[in-house]
C-alpha cells in the first residue's frame, strides 16, 4: 500500500504479523488451497485486532455488513498473494494483498 490513508490498514496488520502467519501456516496443515484462502482482520474493536482465515467463497457470504465490491477485489487474484480483507474503526474496509513468501508483506 502506497497511499497516505493506508497507514491505519499498515498498522492494523503490523499488530498481528504473527497471527497471520500462524494462521497461513494453520491453513496450509490443515489441507487448505492457498487459492482458496482469505484472511479476516477486525481491527472495529478496542484491542489488537483478531484475524481469522476461511475460504474466499465463506468469507465472501459471512463478512459482517455484506461487502458487493470484496467479489470484485478477489476477482483481481494476485499470484503468490493472499488477500486479507482489513476493518479498521473509522475507515472504509480494504482489501490487501499479503505476499505468502515469508516474511509475510504487504
Amino acid at each position: 500500500m502506497h497511499d497516505p490513508d493506508a497507514q491505519p490498514f499498515r498498522l492494523a496488520l503490523e499488530l498481528v504479523r504473527e497471527e497471520i502467519v500462524a494462521a497461513v501456516h494453520a491453513w496450509r496443515e490443515g489441507g487448505g488451497s492457498d487459492d482458496e484462502l482469505a484472511l479476516f482482520v477486525d481491527a472495529l474493536h478496542p484491542g489488537k485486532p483478531r484475524v481469522s482465515t476461511s475460504t474466499r467463497l465463506q468469507l465472501e457470504r459471512t463478512i459482517p455488513d455484506f461487502d458487493p465490491t470484496i467479489a470484485i477485489a478477489f476477482a483481481k487474484h494476485v499470484p503468490g498473494k493472499v488477500p486479507a480483507v482489513v476493518d479498521v474503526r473509522d475507515y472504509v474496509r480494504r482489501v490487501v494483498w499479503i505476499d505468502l513468501t515469508p516474511p509475510f508483506t504487504w
